[in-house]
């Protein structure tokens, strides 16, 4: 009897890890074909589901975590495997470089110790600038007092042990090449895997597709390359050299890709927003001095919903 209740406990057990692991690979699946936008406000919303979660030195959850157990933990869910310290971590990615406009939702954050202040020892994830004067910003991270919460740069305690920011997924403005497309462009992307050369790609509206590197760099394809949907509902480049060769075009596209919206009408005492990079439901509503129960009533949304940049929200 023993005996059976402990292959009962262990199979119990280990169905649990087995579908938290496949809860895993299915939202890497997933990040592949989001845009830059939406994985960031993924991985921020990840992040925000382990509030209040208590800390312990070591841990990486998501029962309990230290600085880098969550933010490794919250990264991992999208394919992305950071270093286990606060100093490994400081080398992930890429370093962001001048003012803290140039921040992006989800980039890693690097301050110093408790006890010495240039020595790194914590890290936290950006979620968005506080104000229009740039000067700070709100994080979260997992403290040792509060467990995960969030903080902002202008506590003296932070500020004065902030050393600077890492980015680990592609950029959400592309640079600034005349032959990439406008940020206005990348409102409505699917991030796929082209299966004939294993490149990542970026589908644009209107049939336009660029290479994507991995440090978010737009490449343009040779002329003589086409992007096709084939008959398993796969898609893959080709060489339209000698053949004739299907162009992707509004018909054939994925039904992610859809056309811009409308701009709202103009209704009697209505306001409105315009969503940038890192808005929040958060910042928005304490920013217009409302809640985020209102703005999803007015704008028929919820609080999962993904802001994209460029796009309009109610806010009164």
């Amino acid at each position: 009897m023993k005996k059976l209740l402990y292959i009962l406990v262990l199979s119990i057990f280990s169905s649990a890890i087995y579908a938290q692991q496949d809860q895993s690979l299915q939202t890497h699946h997933d990040s592949l074909y989001m845009t830059t936008s939406e994985l960031a406000d993924k991985i921020i919303e990840e992040a925000y589901r382990h509030l209040g979660v208590r800390y312990k030195y070591g841990a990486t959850g998501p029962g309990r975590f230290d600085c880098t157990g969550f933010t490794g933990y919250v990264y991992a869910k999208f394919g992305y495997k950071l270093s286990r310290s606060s100093k490994d971590q400081a080398n992930d990615g890429r370093p962001i470089e001048g003012s803290f406009r140039n921040l992006q939702k989800g980039d890693i954050l690097i301050f110093g110790s408790r006890h010495s202040k240039r020595t790194i020892g914590h890290a936290g994830i950006f979620i968005e600038l506080v104000d229009s004067t740039g000067r700070d910003f709100r994080f979260i991270h997992a403290s040792t007092k509060k467990g995960i919460t969030i903080s902002n740069y202008s506590e003296t305690y932070y500020r004065d042990r902030f050393l600077g920011a890492r980015r680990i997924i592609p950029d959400i403005v592309p640079s600034a090449d005349t032959s990439a497309p406008a940020e206005s462009d990348f409102q409505d992307t699917v991030y796929i895997q082209a299966s004939s050369s294993d490149r990542q790609v970026v589908l644009l509206e209107g049939g336009r597709w660029f290479y994507l590197d991995e440090n978010g760099r737009l490449t343009k394809p040779d002329s003589s390359m086409n992007l096709i949907l084939d008959g398993n509902g796969r898609w893959r480049t080709v060489s339209n050299e000698g053949n004739k060769i299907p162009v992707l075009t509004e018909a054939n596209q994925p039904s992610s890709v859809k056309p811009a919206a409308e701009e709202p009408r103009n209704q009697s005492g209505a306001k409105y927003h315009t969503i940038k990079s890192g808005d929040t439901l958060y910042g928005i509503a304490k920013r217009y001095k409302t809640t985020i129960d209102k703005l999803c009533q007015l704008n028929g949304i919820t609080k999962k919903t993904v802001l994209r940049a460029g796009r309009k929200l109610r806010v009164k």
